[in-house]
């Protein structure tokens, strides 16, 4: 059985508002539907947030601190939302590139059960070869044309991970994506977020 941290404990949730939020300060209840969490859940989330000094509120909702912005402009390029169908499991996808980050990349398995425990359906994983361009780590083979279209205008360098979450909903797409790189640089709490997102 799968354990879910709550999400105003998950940094991939965290990193997820922070990520919204740069984008366009929010209300609470926009930001939860965006981020499919129940308005209990959000408020906890948001105050979090607050404390630790990454995002602070104005008259109709929240926006992202200096401090915010930090973390959101550092390793984690996304999460975008994408066509990725049979690159990765069925149904909506999110792609994130995790900048500096392949020295990391030692389990791809532990990225895609973060994926499912922040409740996506998985997620899948590639790198640049010099001479062979991008490849699974695992050898496996899948449908180069498909990545180069989600991967256009990104230009993953040979030292980052290409992460493309799946799950039922763009939220849950996301927040797999997300808890993959989160997994990938080695964030397990609120306390690391913002020191871990520099890879």
């Amino acid at each position: 059985m799968t354990t879910r941290i709550p999400p105003h404990d998950c940094p991939a949730h965290a990193y997820l508002a922070l990520h919204l939020l740069a984008r366009k300060a929010a209300g609470r209840k926009r930001l939860g539907d965006e981020m499919g969490l129940g308005s209990g859940h959000m408020r906890k989330l948001l105050t979090r947030l607050v404390d630790k000094g990454l995002a602070r509120p104005f008259s109709t909702g929240h926006e992202v601190s200096e401090e915010g912005h930090a973390v959101t402009r550092a390793a984690i390029d996304g999460p975008v939302l994408v066509n990725a169908r049979g690159i990765t499991a069925p149904g909506r996808h999110a792609l994130v590139v995790v900048r500096g980050a392949r020295h990391r990349l030692e389990d791809t398995v532990a990225l895609h059960d973060a994926a499912v425990r922040a409740g996506g359906s998985g997620a899948s994983v590639f790198i640049t070869e010099p001479g062979r361009g991008h490849v699974m780590p695992e050898g496996i083979q899948f449908n180069r044309r498909t990545l180069r279209a989600i991967l256009k205008g990104r230009k993953p360098g040979h030292d980052d991970v290409v992460v493309v979450g799946a799950g039922t909903t763009r939220a849950t797409a996301r927040l797999a994506a997300t808890a993959a790189a989160m997994e990938l640089l080695g964030i397990a709490d609120l306390d690391r977020l913002h020191e871990g997102t520099r890879a």
